[in-house]
């Protein structure tokens, strides 16, 4: 038996040169837990605009991107300590991507982004990536979070120069001949194609894994983002004063955990068998072993994505017991601090103008769409095996699925247990003789115990029905066969009962392909009437370099200004890399 167990004009003169710089190997190869570095797109947002972000988890006994974690957790929090958004971020080899559209509902102020790992919560959100986010939401009336009373001009124009010095400063840090961002001129009109060179110059010690973002300096008071440099050699290497929960570790997938309680003195949950089925095409079923204590867990893939899932007791006697679901429990912010900023006068025009242009670019939002990439879980535990499938279609229609099984079905009959009640049964092969196994049974994914609750759908919904011979064992049970009906809808409505328990998972965020704008030589694209006042030209989250020098390019847009380009990311060995470059769009 075989066993198968997601219009702001900026006045500026200066332009930065490339800077790179990478933190020395050993002086971090600490023992202990993962450590996150996001590389954000920017610091400061208007409602209306898209945070964009990347998501690099490092093993810090290793020193290189980490294998452990399959998921990365990212909260925007304000300072009432509520999340404006929390989103779940699947790792491939250590890295993960998403955005976030911040809406209107958002009030201007300073917020902290904080990312982390399940295996780093009992670190303490000291050891968590933290970095200081500004927003600014034009649309209300009262901005007295971010307005200064006095307006006083000073204390913002010093915040704004002290971070062009450390812009400065940057370009002064050793190790800058590793890697470069070449280009043929800093100066570019509107409309135009920007061909960028990512030059290697350390061979293959310099491959690895970057993002890269090409947005618009505008004077408004920005806190210059953290580098993947900053994260690696700065405050954030602290040494570990707790323990990671290595039990916590979602080192297969998002873990579903629960634990069994006996409603009967007698009953006891250790050993009882737990089923956790998630509908798809790609379906998911599992079943856990309950220990003795009665805990159970499942590992979800990352890429599966659901709006439900079930939670089954399972075998003789599953009515005496009662699911009862780990919960995830919320982080105290109480310890974050959050930056203070402010606007005055001065800076209405490049608001407003900054504003103006989001909302022609959000109206012709469908004219310049994202593309969702196509994020395929693992297949289910039948998906190589030989088949037998039939459409309903092609045969006559019978009123119930039993009569299908008895009139049109092959290998596939109906008995009766000791109690009475109809199971399924499925034949290994046309003249064997049948087994006392029950056979798995499946509707559009959704594991069915009790067979008689579908025997008396009605026949009109179901469109396909397929069959596999083959033995499985799934935890203390052996099944002869599955049978999987798929609906014509497609989202079959699991009847309700005592030892079954629905949940909503919460799925990672969809990985996109992001929309890149183009024109020809002379400016134009397809549909030339579309206005163009991007103030982020490009963003690509993953760059995977292979080679001594990779090429991008991107077109400028309508909106003049200083732009700089930002490069971040991680070396094959864990060397952090950091670039930057200003460009200037002009009319």
């Amino acid at each position: 038996m075989r066993k198968r167990i997601f219009s702001f004009l900026l006045v500026a003169s200066l332009l930065c040169g490339a800077t790179a710089s990478a933190a020395d190997h050993d002086n971090w190869n600490l023992s202990g837990t993962e450590q996150i570095y996001v590389h954000v797109n920017g610091t400061l947002f208007l409602t209306g605009e898209y945070m964009y972000y990347t998501v690099y988890c490092l093993d810090r006994a290793k020193g290189v991107l980490s294998q452990q974690s399959k998921i990365a957790y990212i909260e925007l929090i304000g300072k009432d300590q509520k999340a404006v958004f929390k989103q779940k971020i699947a790792l491939d080899k250590g890295v993960g991507r998403a955005d976030f559209f911040i809406p209107n509902r958002v009030g201007s102020g300073s917020y902290k982004l904080i990312a982390y790992t399940m295996g780093m919560k009992p670190m303490g959100l000291e050891h968590f990536y933290q970095q200081d986010i500004r927003i600014i939401n034009p649309y209300l009336g009262d901005q007295s979070s971010i307005v200064s009373e006095t307006a006083a001009m000073g204390g913002v124009k010093a915040e704004v120069d002290s971070e062009k010095t450390k812009k400065q400063e940057v370009a002064a840090t050793p190790g800058t001949n590793q890697f470069e961002l070449l280009m043929e001129t800093d100066t570019f009109r509107r409309r135009s194609e920007v061909e960028v060179a990512l030059r290697n110059n350390i061979n293959l010690n310099g491959l690895g894994r970057y993002s890269m973002s090409v947005r618009r300096l505008d004077q408004l008071p920005e806190k210059a983002p953290r580098s993947s440099v900053d994260v690696v050699t700065g405050s954030d290497r602290k040494n570990v004063m707790g323990s990671p929960n290595l039990f916590s570790i979602e080192k297969e997938g998002s873990i579903v955990s629960g634990t069994l309680i006996s409603k009967v003195s007698d009953r006891t949950v250790g050993g009882r068998d737990v089923a956790l089925s998630i509908p798809g095409k790609n379906f998911y079923f599992k079943v856990d072993t309950a220990s003795e204590d009665g805990t159970f867990r499942f590992y979800i893939d990352p890429n599966l994505q659901s709006e439900s899932a079930y939670v089954q007791v399972m075998g003789e006697g599953k009515e005496d017991f009662l699911i009862v679901m780990d919960q995830t429990d919320d982080l105290d912010y109480r310890s974050l601090s959050f930056d203070a900023f402010q606007i005055d006068p001065s800076m209405e025009s490049t608001i407003v103008n900054r504003s103006i242009q989001n909302q022609i670019e959000n109206a012709y939002f469908e004219a310049k769409p994202d593309t969702v990439k196509e994020q395929v879980p693992d297949k289910p535990f039948i998906y190589y095996e030989k088949k037998l499938r039939y459409d309903l279609d092609e045969y006559t229609r019978f009123n119930t699925v039993e009569e299908v099984f008895q009139e049109i079905v092959k290998l596939v009959w109906t008995a009766r247990d000791k109690d009475g009640e109809r199971f399924v049964r499925v034949y290994k092969n046309e003249f064997s003789e049948p087994t006392r196994d029950p056979a798995l049974v499946f509707v559009d994914g959704v594991f069915i115990q009790d067979h008689s609750d579908v025997l008396d759908m009605n026949a009109d919904q179901i469109q396909h029905v397929t069959v596999v011979r083959n033995a499985y064992r799934f935890g203390g049970t052996d099944y002869q066969g599955v049978v999987l009906l798929e609906t014509k809808t497609g989202g079959y409505a699991y009847p309700p009962n005592s030892y079954t328990l629905q949940l909503s998972p919460v799925n990672c965020e969809q990985r996109k392909d992001y929309f890149q704008q183009g024109y020809d030589s002379a400016g134009r694209e397809t549909d030339h009437r579309i206005p163009d006042f991007r103030t982020q030209l490009y963003w690509n989250p993953e760059i995977v370099l292979t080679k001594g020098e990779e090429r991008f390019s991107f077109f400028t847009s309508d909106a003049t200004g200083l732009y700089e380009i930002a490069l971040e990311g991680f070396t094959n060995d864990g060397q952090p890399v950091s670039l930057r470059k200003r460009i200037r769009v002009i009319d």
